[in-house]
């Protein structure tokens, strides 16, 4: 059972079969995180078919911000406002 699962999780991340794109893996994933805008990318890069780095950054429908505990986060443009009016909803701010 916990070789399933670790294979079903990598295959869910992209990492087993491949995203046909960065709109799919981003849109897939709920998003991308990473520490440094250059290893979001290298993370979708690993996740999909025959994107280059400069492809993947210049994707216009990829919404790049930094937020969330200081780190950056990709999200596709068509889920971006559906995680920002969760966020909106629950403010976490202590003031």
């Amino acid at each position: 059972m916990e070789k399933f699962l670790r294979e079903q999780r990598l295959y869910n991340n992209g990492l087993q079969k491949k995203f046909k794109n960065a709109d799919t893996c981003v849109s897939e994933l709920m998003g991308i995180q990473a520490q440094l805008h250059y290893y979001g990318l290298i993370s979708i890069h690993n996740r999909t078919n025959n994107m280059t780095i400069k492809k993947i950054a210049n994707n216009p429908h990829l919404i790049k911000s930094w937020g969330q505990r200081a780190t950056h986060h990709i999200y596709h443009e068509d889920d971006f406002s559906k995680i920002n009016n969760v966020i909106n909803k629950n403010p976490k701010w202590p003031f």
